[in-house]
């Protein structure tokens, strides 16, 4: 699987805005979902997109996550720090998610590589030096 490249700040912008509208989209069917109160369930798809969309694209992504996850937050009757404090938790699992799947798996992409695993390999190959 290989990352694509949204160096530029458009595609960027973009990549970002459509991620933010899938997450809305799947947060307010996860809201349907809702029994006790308004704002939690038992299911939450969001959270799989914003891993998927940061394991396909990167980090660079993470405002597309938050921007869904703050305006999903805005429709529940909590208040707006709650909602920044709410986005802002949604944001760190999937860095953190991410960040443990390369890191567990050694799963590396060279565009958004995190432990130099690349530079590792290509070391050892070199010295002759097994696993």
């Amino acid at each position: 699987m290989k990352t694509y490249d949204i160096s530029s700040p458009v595609r960027l912008l973009l990549v970002s805005l459509v991620v933010a509208a899938l997450y809305l989209f799947s947060a307010k069917l996860g809201l349907l979902l809702a029994v006790v109160q308004k704002n939690a369930t038992p299911v939450w798809p969001p959270t799989g997109i914003a891993i998927a969309a940061m394991l396909i694209f990167g980090y660079r992504i993470w405002p597309g996550i938050f921007l869904g996850a703050f305006v999903v937050n805005l429709f529940t009757d909590i208040t707006l720090l709650t909602s920044f404090a709410l986005a802002s938790g949604n944001t760190l699992e999937s860095v953190v998610a991410v960040y443990l799947v390369w890191k567990l798996f050694q799963i590396c992409y060279c565009r958004v590589c995190i432990c130099n695993h690349h530079q590792r390999q290509y070391w050892r190959n070199q010295s002759g030096l097994k696993r």
